[in-house]
């Protein structure tokens, strides 16, 4: 269950996405076992806010992070620091 399953970086990487989101489905449940879950919904982005996002600081992310942010999303921490340059946030 994709987000943007005709996307052709979704499609480039079907199988690690798959991949993690299976990993992701077995975790939550241990996760709920043990009274905790995940420390924050997962911030998931559109592809039109990935390319502004790349626009307004000239600056391209590697496929496969645009691929997870757009299907699995980020999950806490940045994945990465340009110079203290955060995702765009959702308001």
């Amino acid at each position: 269950n994709f987000r943007y399953p005709g996307h052709p970086l979704v499609q480039q990487y079907v199988a690690q996405l798959t991949a993690i989101q299976k990993a992701l489905d077995k975790l939550c449940p241990l996760l709920e076992r043990h009274g905790e879950t995940l420390p924050v919904l997962p911030q998931v982005y559109s592809p039109d806010e990935l390319l502004a996002y790349e626009q307004r600081y000239q600056l391209v992310l590697p496929d496969a992070l645009k691929a997870l942010l757009m299907e699995v999303g980020e999950l806490g921490e940045p994945y990465f620091d340009y110079s203290f340059i955060g995702l765009p946030t959702h308001d």
